[in-house]
């Protein structure tokens, strides 16, 4: 199982095109984790809308990208080990 991790904080657009390009990959095994960090202009919503299988995590706005990454690292360790 190969994991995607994306932190994301109003991108939607670009969450939008790398989910896209994740899609049409020929390799199936992966689990994309996005870490949305507070967005306000629909991220989650829009996620939760196209790509259902995608697990998201929320901040409140204070993780920045080193706090959604240790986040995101966190929950795909104790996701992996019960694999």
């Amino acid at each position: 199982m190969v994991y995607v991790l994306i932190p994301s904080h109003n991108n939607r657009k670009e969450v939008i095109e790398i989910l896209n390009c994740l899609e049409i990959q020929t390799y199936k095994e992966i689990k994309i984790i996005l870490v949305d960090d507070g967005s306000t202009d629909n991220t989650e919503i829009e996620v939760k809308k196209m790509f259902p299988k995608v697990t998201i995590l929320k901040g409140k706005g204070n993780l920045w990208w080193t706090g959604a990454i240790v986040k995101g690292i966190n929950h795909i360790i104790k996701e992996a080990k019960e694999e």
